[in-house]
């Protein structure tokens, strides 16, 4: 057996003193005090400070910058468009003739200095060339527009060949 240290009840009672000390002293009944009322008074209506009106870019895109983003887009296109003709047309026709033409959908997004951030190709279900689509797909089009100052997502009609 152990011996027990005698300390370590001295010490709990000792705390325990100290502690109802402090809860008596705080706890207890102020009688020359009385609790001070607390006045709310609501805060003066805040008077509204004109700023300035600072050009910036546009908020809201209006029909002439989507026609002036598809025309520029559509040019865009149409720069690339012997490029899918000699890598992705060309090839696929050698191999099966038919279909002599495919419709297709460029779906392109622009950020607001004009440069291509999204592009999907959407295939005609009628009259697609499964072959056609997944080659140019893999092309790389680093197209640019004019700068619209918003982003801008236009649809272009493209046909091959």
């Amino acid at each position: 057996m152990t011996a027990s240290n005698p300390s370590i009840p001295v010490a709990i009672v000792f705390g325990s003193m100290m502690i109802a000390g402090a809860l008596y002293f705080g706890l207890r009944e102020r009688s020359g005090e009385r609790p001070v009322p607390v006045v709310v008074t609501p805060m003066a209506t805040p008077v509204p400070v004109a700023t300035p009106v600072v050009p910036g870019p546009p908020s809201v895109i209006t029909p002439e910058m989507q026609a002036h983003a598809f025309d520029s887009a559509r040019a865009a296109l149409e720069s690339y468009r012997a490029e899918f003709v000699a890598r992705c047309w060309n090839p696929a026709v050698a191999k099966q003739p038919e279909p002599a033409w495919i419709p297709l959908s460029f779906n392109l997004a622009f950020g607001a200095d004009g440069r291509i951030i999204g592009i999907g190709i959407a295939e005609d279900h009628n009259v697609h060339r499964a072959d056609v689509g997944m080659c140019m797909r893999t092309i790389p089009l680093p197209l640019t527009i004019p700068a619209p100052g918003l982003p801008i997502t236009i649809e272009v009609p493209f046909s091959l060949p």
